[in-house]
């Protein structure tokens, strides 16, 4: 009795299996988030986590403007990449901290990051300090 063809069959059955639940290595992920600033205010983006998970950069581009304005706004680019498993938040705090801490807006992003490095955003949440009447707009973290 041969036992060949149905030991490849089999293998190949757990090789399929194991390819679509996802299992196995995957690229690891990184995190994007996109926030409206103008440091010309001296309002400025500080990011801050509760365990060291990910390495976080950031970048300011200027509005492109028909004329070059002083004090044109833009948008700070946040990249957050993974470099181990864990559970962390990322606050990100628009404020001027020169000037006595005056925060104008905070966002808390909670994250899991899997042992292939691949991110789950688990919450989010924001406030304006000192504002009962009003919530900021949360932005959409982009998992790529």
């Amino acid at each position: 009795m041969k036992k060949t063809p149905v030991c490849l069959l089999a293998g190949a059955c757990v090789l399929l299996a194991a390819m679509l639940c996802g299992c196995g290595n995957k690229e690891p992920q990184t995190a994007k988030l996109v926030l409206s600033s103008n440091p010309t205010t001296g309002f400025s983006w500080e990011a801050e986590q509760t365990d060291s998970v990910f390495t976080i950069t950031s970048e300011f581009v200027s509005d492109e403007t028909e004329e070059l304005l002083d004090g044109a706004g833009g948008t700070e680019t946040f990249v957050l990449t993974p470099e181990e498993k864990g559970e962390t938040e990322v606050t990100f705090t628009y404020a001027r901290p020169w000037e006595g801490g005056e925060t104008g807006q905070v966002l808390t992003y909670a994250f899991k990051v899997d042992k292939n490095l691949q991110i789950e955003v688990v919450s989010m949440k924001g406030e304006i300090p000192g504002s009962a009447d009003s919530l900021p707009e949360i932005p959409e973290i982009i998992i790529e």
